[in-house]
């Protein structure tokens, strides 16, 4: 199993992976996982083929220092 994503400030800046970027440099910095491989294999070494994928959920982002006005009219 592994996975490839990207590296994304607030401002939607991606970074490259291969460049040693310092967390602390980037503003709210957030790792979004693109592709996932799995690997399945069976005790008789013969293929498998899956019939399905399921998808339980997914993640979403808010920063906390967003500001919200709401009126009190």
């Amino acid at each position: 199993m592994n996975s490839e994503g990207v590296l994304v400030d607030k401002n939607g800046v991606e970074y490259n992976e291969d460049m040693a970027v310092p967390y602390e440099d980037i503003e709210q910095p957030r790792y979004f996982v693109s592709v996932q491989n799995i690997k399945v294999e069976t005790n008789t070494g013969e293929k498998m083929i899956p019939k399905r994928l399921e998808i339980y959920g997914y993640n979403i982002t808010k920063y906390l220092d967003d500001i919200v006005k709401i009126s009190m009219e």
